[in-house]
């Protein structure tokens, strides 16, 4: 199909955008969505509305759990937000959304030991012991069980967005032709747990940003229908936030990206590993884990985790690591251009250019 021919993104090539993601929307007939109150999950929340209602399903860590202050400095000044928000800056988004969408919506808030008991459960959907899949994970699985309790059976997710319509920095300085092989490229690689979580559930789950006819219509969009510019700040998925200014306030269509992690407050988990297990505890098993079993661990949350996927699966097999396997745990990397180990979470070690 030929590329559209736009130099800026017209009312027409927006409503275009709106007309296929509806439509895939429509077409799910799913019964929930994970809402973290994020563009992506509100956006589908926006479109889903104005076909029916659909319950929303949303995971914090409670406002009362013992917080690393420090992180929590951190993450408000990487997010341009008030420390106050954490530790789920997600909460109030996510009830906004709801609110103004007039959908029901159930919040659940855990502690901080709450969701480490699903730690498990996940890594053994996931088969990962990467720290930063596993916090991510965590929120998800415990939402699909929330919404599976609710009787649903099938689950909208937001996963894609990111991949397919700009909504990495790193993605906001490239010149039009090397983003559009760029997004050429995530599609080819893009991976996402949610199907594996919600199959150890026994429901399903539905991102309307990975289905064909949405990761096609980015190959054939112009640059400015990605990148863009509001008070002086360059944001990525310009055309989805367009498509529903006038649906959602302000707070939501410009709201910046919020990892799963930060906005749930599940990347807390790693400072509370980080007070649990001391320095000697990590390096003596870092050690034996490496003697043993050949796995390279790189933090205490990560040896938390690969204590679990060790009992469940056993141990990796590193040693063995051959050409194309990850050299912190032997994980054979598929596709072979991802630069990334699903498994550890190591990465760096392969092109993650097209």
């Amino acid at each position: 199909m030929r590329k559209l021919q736009m130099s800026d993104l017209s009312p027409e090539l927006v409503e275009s955008f709106a007309r296929v993601l509806r439509a895939r929307i429509d077409a799910a007939n799913a019964d929930a969505i994970l809402l973290s109150g994020g563009l992506d999950t509100s956006t589908i929340a926006a479109f889903a509305a104005q076909k029916g209602s659909i319950e929303c399903v949303t995971v914090c860590v409670r406002s009362d759990a013992p917080i690393d202050p420090a992180h929590r400095d951190l993450l408000a000044g990487k997010l341009g937000c008030d420390p106050a928000s954490f530790p789920s800056p997600d909460a109030a988004f996510a009830q906004e959304c709801a609110t103004t969408l007039h959908l029901p919506h159930a919040l659940h808030f855990l502690s901080l030991d709450d969701l480490l008991s699903h730690a498990p459960a996940t890594v053994r959907a996931i088969r990962s012991f990467d720290p930063m899949q596993v916090r991510n994970g965590i929120p998800i699985y415990v939402g699909l069980v929330g919404a599976k309790a609710r009787g649903a059976q099938r689950v909208f997710t937001g996963d894609g967005a990111d991949e397919m319509y700009a909504g990495y920095s790193h993605m906001w300085g490239m010149a039009p032709e090397k983003l559009a092989a760029y997004l050429r490229h995530m599609a080819s690689i893009m991976r996402f747990t949610t199907p594996d979580l919600a199959a150890a559930v026994g429901i399903e789950t539905v991102s309307p940003f990975t289905e064909p006819a949405l990761v096609n219509l980015a190959f054939q969009l112009p640059h400015a229908a990605f990148i863009g510019e509001r008070d002086g700040r360059v944001m990525g998925k310009w055309v989805v936030r367009k498509a529903v200014e006038r649906l959602l306030p302000g707070s939501l269509v410009w709201r910046v990206k919020t990892p799963i992690e930060y906005g749930s407050g599940s990347t807390f988990l790693g400072p509370l590993m980080n007070a649990r297990i001391s320095d000697a505890e990590f390096a003596d098993a870092q050690a034996e884990l490496l003697a043993r079993d050949g796995v390279r661990l790189r933090e205490k949350e990560q040896l938390y985790y690969y204590r679990s996927f060790r009992e469940i699966f056993g141990p990796v097999s590193a040693a063995a690591a051959g050409k194309g396997d990850c050299p912190y745990c032997g994980t054979v990397i598929d596709p072979p251009n991802r630069n990334y180990c699903g498994v550890c979470g190591a990465w760096g070690f392969a092109g993650d250019q097209p």
